[in-house]
């Protein structure tokens, strides 16, 4: 008797903790920012919009996104707090890194501390590029890094869009989005060696293009694989009633050296 007592005990006091779990309302941490959370206005006018925060191996938390001005343009910055929630004061200008002119897209953590930031801005013929920047781990143009911190990827008289940035286990970059204009796009992986050059054995000439007649389809997402392969997320739409456009979900896998895997999904 008194071990089936124990054992009702016992269930009861798992469900009442069970119970407090689940009915648990989450509270903000007020040993961050002395509140829960931190309100910083990065520009003097205009509006900030952040896109990608990321976590340090030190704890350091990175913001990063645009802020756009009253008639629409926009500078990249990133901001880093500490894990306490106080504005780093050793990264960039009072803990923000700014790069002005340009469009963030997403950001990428190297070994070592410096970072990837990708992004998207008006190239030589007057279209959007790829344009990838290297920060130090103190927030500066890393001028080791392409062309003064900075590398353009451009396809003449095409309009190219990022949104995602990987680094390989080898160093090299991918980037993924799409080119195109209005009425066609499709989708694109760009890779870079770690220094910023293109890489010439990825694809065709660094680019991967994914063309299908009649339809559009771009980039979001990409992730890699443990041997080396390339998951690529994003959507491709189908033409419905000759009129309109319908996204479905796509996803892609390409070999190592950039080629589509034709041994993964059953096509398009």
């Amino acid at each position: 008797m008194k071990k089936k007592l124990l054992h009702l005990t016992t269930a009861i006091l798992l469900l009442v903790t069970i119970s407090f779990e689940i009915n648990a309302q989450p509270v903000l941490d007020n040993s961050f920012s002395g509140d829960g959370y931190l309100l910083n206005k990065v520009s003097a006018a205009g509006d900030d919009i952040p896109r990608t925060v990321l976590i340090q191996s030190n704890g350091r938390i990175l913001t990063g996104g645009n802020s756009f001005d009253q008639i629409g343009y926009s500078d990249i910055h990133i901001m880093r707090t500490k894990a306490n929630g106080s504005m780093d004061q050793t990264f960039g200008t009072a803990g923000i890194a700014t790069i002005p002119g340009g469009f963030f897209c997403d950001m990428a953590l190297l070994p070592g501390g410096k970072i990837i930031v990708a992004g998207s801005g008006v190239g030589p013929t007057n279209v959007n590029n790829f344009i990838v920047y290297r920060l130090t781990k103190t927030g500066l143009l890393d001028t080791t890094f392409g062309n003064g911190g900075s590398v353009e990827v451009n396809i003449p008289n095409q309009s190219m869009i990022c949104f995602d940035v990987v680094i390989q286990s080898d160093g090299k970059i991918l980037l993924g989005g799409y080119v195109g204009g209005y009425a066609n796009n499709d989708m694109l992986v760009v890779r870079l060696k770690a220094n910023g050059n293109i890489d010439n054995t990825f694809a065709t000439g660094g680019k991967f293009i994914f063309l299908q007649t009649s339809k559009n389809s771009e980039c979001r997402q990409i992730a890699l694989q443990a041997d080396g392969k390339i998951i690529v997320g994003g959507a491709i739409d189908t033409l419905v009633f000759t009129a309109f456009l319908r996204y479905d979900y796509a996803a892609l896998r390409l070999t190592t050296n950039g080629t589509l895997d034709n041994t993964f999904g059953v096509g398009v």
